[in-house]
């Protein structure tokens, strides 16, 4: 019992806490650094794979008879009126979805990556150590 209260009742030297906390601190922000350029070289392949998708869609609406139909739209409204089910129908047909699903996919996962980037730089820029 009397070691125990020996242990607790000496204290640490000057400065030591001090070093400690600054040590803790330099830790806190390199692992913060750390993790955000592994965001920011995931949001460069995310960016990367996006481009390509975007691209991938223009082909696919240059490819399919999407842009004719909506071409009718401000071309011959009568017609169209006549035929809205037809119309809707064809419409729907032509619609290249992968492409569309494969663009939704690739910006969500940029946004995604990039609230990341921002929390740990937030992170990083408000970290305090209490001392």
């Amino acid at each position: 019992m009397t070691q125990l209260k020996h242990i607790f009742s000496t204290s640490a030297p000057d400065g030591l806490v001090q070093a400690v906390l600054l040590r803790i601190e330099a830790t806190h922000t390199r692992q913060a650094r750390q993790r955000i350029a592994m965001w920011v070289s995931a949001e460069v392949a995310a960016l990367a794979v996006c481009i390509v998708a975007v691209r991938y869609a223009i082909q696919a609406f240059a490819a399919s008879a999407f842009p004719q139909y909506v071409a009718l739209i401000f071309s011959d409204r009568l017609a169209l009126l006549g035929y809205w089910q037809q119309f809707l129908s064809a419409l729907s047909e032509s619609v290249p979805l992968v492409s569309v699903a494969l663009v939704g996919v690739a910006v969500v996962s940029v946004l995604f990556i990039l609230k990341h980037i921002l929390s740990t730089a937030e992170k990083l820029t408000y970290h305090h150590i209490y001392v």
